[in-house]
């Protein structure tokens, strides 16, 4: 596979491995309190722009969304504005 797609043989030339962008984020902004930008509504674990930047490492979706449940969706229920 790796010879098809670089057209060189592994076996004979050595293999370019380097760091690179392997998931490409998304989701809406939020503020520090996980609201968006319509008042009311909340986004929280991958939904929102997340912690990460532009690519995120293995696992780090479920820490975000234990984080984001823990910690900061207790504070958001007992704000003023209503769940949608």
């Amino acid at each position: 596979m790796y010879e098809k797609i670089v057209d060189e043989n592994p076996y004979e030339t050595p293999m370019m491995i380097y760091p690179a962008v392997h998931y490409t984020m998304g989701g809406v902004w939020v503020d520090y309190n996980l609201m968006t930008t319509i008042p009311g509504c909340f986004a929280i674990g991958e939904a929102n722009f997340s912690d990460h930047g532009a690519n995120r490492l293995g696992a780090s979706a479920l820490m975000q969304g234990l984080a984001d449940g823990y910690f900061v969706l207790p504070y958001t229920i007992g704000s003023t504005y209503l769940m949608i």
